[in-house]
């Protein structure tokens, strides 16, 4: 186990300061001392925020004592973002360094209430959705192309065919969640292991939906006393699950120290840190905060805790320079291997803390409503509907619960020029995508309702959404 504990500054960005949104560094591959790796392994713990993981922020009892084991032997970045509050989105920036208006898929399966509201009136409905663009490549078709034999299991509706998701797997499935909760996608992936383990590089991806609504009682992880109103107890005991079935699954794939692993959440859940539930078309830090982990001691990533700014638009850049690949230019993201190596760390360090970070939630497609945010080292601006500004300073209010806007109207005024000018370049994007209609049944409403997709479902939950 290394013991280079290493952490970057803090730094508060001048309202003077400016550097371009758009990061092109770090396009370069790693460094020819190590050699690819020949198994990836990515994890992604649906709904998951870090806060309510020991290893991530100190809180104790740990709730997930095999992955903070695992973090023992790697990368934390502790002030990771996502790009949306919302699965389709983020999971799709992560899968193309892109921005969701870089990408097109701005929204999923969650944002057709409407439409289900009309099929429960007897009405017949066609769900329309977006696919992955069609003039880009995403994660999964690159690794091919360099040699990899790629391999997904996904329990979210979302990441699926439906969306283009399976595109560039040799072998994917789509496991409904009532149906495929993380015990089943562990007995799944006893069957794939052999053919994964005899590949000569294989890149495996699992997304599971465990944290996500409805919250089971997960036996023995649940603490509490009355699991009927303790959802963040019920919550808690689903990380607890899902920990111990990742530890298992790991174990199918003769995961050791040769593995990249990287392990990380697509958004947070809120538990009426700001007035809801679940992850409703908000941007605060319980929804947008999410797990990034990589472990990869054997190809040069050193363990401990960054705390400068990066996003799920830097994954794919990431990935690509640590398989020896240089990155389009295209890509919204920048390599993080100075980071995770500690290779002209400084430099990397300061040119991240002066980017600026975006995320976007459309609150209502109807009426054309959405929340972005921007996050520039400790500051953040939230926009909702583009007329109300909140601004936050997470040296002081980690949780986004003091709005200073009136109070530091110059900073404000900064980070809405910065806003506008990041918004009007993303607007500018084209992405070419499949627009997929699907059916809607019986049998994809009953998915739907067991996620809180459904109107129904969403008054139960006290969520204000669409």
């Amino acid at each position: 186990m290394s013991d280079t504990k290493a952490v970057s500054p803090s730094t508060q960005t001048s309202p003077g300061t400016h550097q371009p949104d758009a990061q092109s560094a770090a396009r370069e591959p790693t460094s020819p001392e190590f050699a690819a790796p020949q198994k990836i392994v990515m994890i992604l713990l649906d709904a998951l925020r870090p806060d309510y993981l020991g290893f991530v922020d100190g809180n104790t009892p740990e709730t997930a004592p095999y992955l903070a084991t695992l973090s023992e032997d790697a990368m934390v970045f502790t002030r990771a973002f996502s790009t949306s509050s919302w699965t389709a989105p983020s999971t799709a920036s992560i899968f193309t360094s892109l921005y969701p208006q870089g990408h097109g898929i701005q929204y999923g399966f969650k944002a057709q209430r409407s439409f289900i509201q009309k099929f429960e009136n007897n009405e017949d409905v066609e769900l329309e959705l977006a696919r992955l663009p069609v003039n880009r490549k995403i994660l999964t078709e690159i690794l091919q192309q360099l040699g990899y034999r790629t391999f997904g299991i996904s329990t979210n509706i979302n990441i699926s065919k439906n969306l283009g998701f399976n595109r560039g797997f040799n072998k994917f499935k789509y496991i409904p969640y009532n149906r495929g909760p993380a015990e089943v996608v562990e007995e799944e992936l006893k069957h794939w292991a052999p053919e994964i383990n005899a590949a000569e590089k294989s890149f495996v991806y699992l997304h599971l939906n465990d944290a996500h609504t409805p919250y089971e009682v997960r036996r023995p992880y649940y603490a509490g006393s009355n699991p009927a109103h303790d959802d963040a107890g019920r919550y808690r005991s689903e990380i607890g699950y899902v920990d111990s079935h990742v530890q298992q699954m790991l174990k199918l794939l003769k995961f050791d120290d040769n593995t990249l692993l990287i392990v990380l959440s697509d958004h947070g859940e809120e538990f009426m840190d700001h007035g809801g539930t679940e992850h409703g078309p908000k941007l605060y830090q319980e929804l947008v905060r999410v797990l990034l982990m990589y472990r990869w001691p054997i190809g040069g990533i050193v363990s401990g805790k960054e705390i400068v700014n990066v996003s799920h638009i830097d994954l794919l850049p990431t990935l690509l320079n640590l398989v020896g690949q240089p990155c389009p230019d295209y890509f919204e993201g920048t390599g993080l291997v100075p980071l995770l190596r500690r290779n002209d760390h400084g430099k990397k360090a300061n040119q991240l803390s002066h980017r600026a970070l975006f995320a976007h939630r459309i609150y209502s497609k109807i009426r054309d409503l959405h929340v972005t945010a921007l996050m520039l080292g400790q500051w953040k601006l939230i926009n909702r509907y583009n007329r109300h500004f909140e601004l936050y300073f997470h040296g002081t209010d980690p949780g986004d619960h003091h709005d200073i806007s009136s109070e530091r109207t110059r900073m404000l005024a900064h980070l809405k020029d910065r806003l506008e000018v990041i918004t009007h370049r993303l607007n500018q994007k084209s992405p070419v995508n499949e627009q997929v209609e699907i059916e809607l049944d019986e049998t994809l409403l009953e998915r739907l309702r067991r996620l809180g997709y459904t109107a129904e479902e969403s008054e139960k939950g006290n969520r204000a959404t669409i």
